[in-house]
């Protein structure tokens, strides 16, 4: 018997390697920064510029009058 939903199957998705913030998948065809040989996925960029670049935050203080 014919099934119906075999012709229909999505292609498996191939894993290309991990996001080095989330640790999560990143899939063939999906976009990431490499950032100092780190893979990163674009929705991870601002946590991880963040956590990056936290010790350089700094608070804007004037100096009172």
């Amino acid at each position: 018997m014919y099934n119906q939903e075999s012709w229909f199957e999505a292609p498996e998705e191939r894993i290309f390697g991990c996001c080095d913030f989330c640790g999560n998948e990143i899939y063939e065809g999906e976009p990431y920064y490499s950032i100092g040989g780190k893979m990163i996925h674009g929705e991870c960029l601002g946590d991880f510029a963040a956590s990056h670049f936290a010790g350089c935050l700094k608070e804007a203080v004037c100096d009172g009058m």
